[in-house]
């Protein structure tokens, strides 16, 4: 489960569950997206999430819960606890999970702050190059022209809360390279972002290095198999 604010300030909570059926085959469902009046606070969240536990009528089969490390999450998982043995329930605190992947998020963006300039401007150009026709049209034919086979790719522009986003984004800069630098010399709106053959060097060993980590990352995003059996492994890798 995990909750957030929206850009227009609205507050949601977010529950999906995973089982086994009787077949032993991995089942998920998103159970509900609710949009909370209240505070974020963790004894808010749990009466949420027991309201949606009594609706789908599996209180009684809650066997773990896994959420990023907000500390309001630690409040909600004691307040569930009490409700569990209050009500002869299976969950018990000790079985709270924090995500994996939230983890690797927050690394990776503190490891990515340290270039944020850099990387700035590479967002600033991948936007500007993205939102033009014109733009995309002028880099695809100067690659064409040299015979680059990424010719026909597009810029990708990163989301903020999604750190491979930007691995993803910086990667398909370096394989547009000689297109990106095309327009910043021929165009004055780009001019200023202009990337030296220093930073596109950095730029490609960032890519390489956070590779490891977008595959990480994607391995523990899945939904149809077991996950928690890769974290000693990855941490290990």
């Amino acid at each position: 489960m995990d909750c957030w604010t929206s850009q227009n300030n609205k507050q949601y909570l977010g529950i999906t569950a995973h089982w086994i059926d009787r077949k032993w085959v991995a089942q998920s469902v998103f159970l509900d997206l609710i949009k909370t009046n209240l505070s974020h606070t963790g004894n808010n969240l749990a009466k949420h999430v027991i309201t949606v536990f009594d609706d789908f009528g599996i209180s009684k089969k809650i066997l773990s819960i896994t959420t990023d490390n907000a500390s309001n999450n630690e409040t909600m998982i004691q307040s569930l606890q009490l409700w569990a043995e209050h009500n002869n329930n299976l969950f018990k605190a000790e079985n709270h999970y924090r995500c994996m992947g939230h983890v690797l998020n927050l690394c990776c963006n503190a490891a990515l702050s340290s270039l944020e300039p850099l990387i700035c401007n590479v967002r600033t150009i991948c936007k500007t190059i993205k939102k033009s026709p014109e733009r995309t049209r002028k880099m695809e034919e100067h690659l064409r022209g040299l015979d680059n086979p990424m010719a026909s790719l597009s810029c990708i522009v990163d989301v903020k809360t999604r750190w491979n986003s930007t691995h993803d984004m910086v990667h398909r800069a370096t394989q547009l390279k000689q297109g990106i630098n095309f327009l910043c010399s021929d165009d004055k709106k780009l001019s200023k972002f202009s990337i030296t053959t220093k930073q596109w060097k950095l730029l490609e060993q960032l890519v390489f290095l956070f590779q490891p980590f977008k595959d990480a990352t994607q391995i523990l995003s899945g939904e149809k198999y077991p996950t928690i059996c890769t974290i000693i492994p990855i941490y290990n890798t």
